[in-house]
C-alpha cells in the first residue's frame, strides 16, 4: 500500500503531502 509507505517515511514526501494526509483524517 503506497499510503503506509508516506506513513512510515513521512520525511520523504513534500510538505504538501503531509498538509494533505492531515487534511483528509
Amino acid at each position: 500500500d503506497p499510503n503506509l509507505h508516506f506513513v512510515e517515511s513521512p520525511a520523504l514526501a513534500p510538505p504538501e503531502v503531509e498538509i494533505d494526509l492531515a487534511a483528509q483524517r
